[in-house]
């Protein structure tokens, strides 16, 4: 059977401070880790309203074709000062 030997204090020391730095890391890990996941969380929200406003954009162009169609029609092709709200026939 071996001779049992005891550590210097200096020798437990380096070993606690081995195992704590092996502690940090694995918490650092851990958070870094969490910050992926939320951050790729707000990216799959940040997406999904981009579509939604890319669909509701195409729905707008859209309606605005269907306004100018009514309204070319209507008065015929011309040009509109919103200011005024006047319509000017162009020939």
């Amino acid at each position: 059977m071996s001779q049992q030997v005891k550590f210097t204090q200096e020798e437990l020391d380096s070993i606690k401070q081995v195992q704590g730095n092996y502690q940090t890391i694995g918490l650092d890990l851990v958070q870094i880790e969490l910050t992926i996941i939320n951050t790729k969380n707000q990216l799959d929200i940040l997406e999904a309203d981009r579509k939604m406003l890319t669909e509701r954009i195409l729905e707008i162009n859209a309606s605005e074709k269907q306004l100018a169609k009514q309204l070319e029609e209507k008065y015929g092709k011309g040009e509109i000062d919103l200011e005024s709200g006047v319509f000017t026939p162009i020939s």
